[in-house]
């Protein structure tokens, strides 16, 4: 799969292999360009739900934006944050005043 996505880019820009998520009938990835910038790869119908495209060779690469990141976690469910409640987790726990006492000795 990342060289049928790297097929699509054009010279100078590089998928990033491990990002390579499929729902559906789309393809997304996450890709790096000429200078170093990121964008998001989408590849099927899902390309509509994101904005601020850029065409590039005539495939469109999305801006890392907030909006696309919300657009992104309606389609994949578990990049959303979720409550973990009292249970220990991986976190500071200052967004909700919850520390553990790891996080206190630290």
């Amino acid at each position: 799969m990342p060289e049928r996505i790297q097929s699509f880019l054009p010279s100078g820009y590089s998928v990033y292999e491990s990002s390579i998520q499929t729902m559906d009938d789309s393809v997304f990835a996450l890709v790096r360009g000429r200078q170093g910038e990121k964008f998001l790869f989408v590849n099927g119908p899902a390309g509509k739900m994101f904005q601020d495209g850029r065409d590039v060779a005539g495939i469109s690469l999305y801006a890392l934006t907030w909006a696309n990141a919300k657009a992104l976690r309606n389609v994949f469910t578990w990049l959303k944050p979720t409550y973990a409640g009292l249970k220990a987790s991986f976190g500071a726990g200052d967004r909700v005043g919850l520390a553990t006492p790891g996080h206190v000795r630290a």
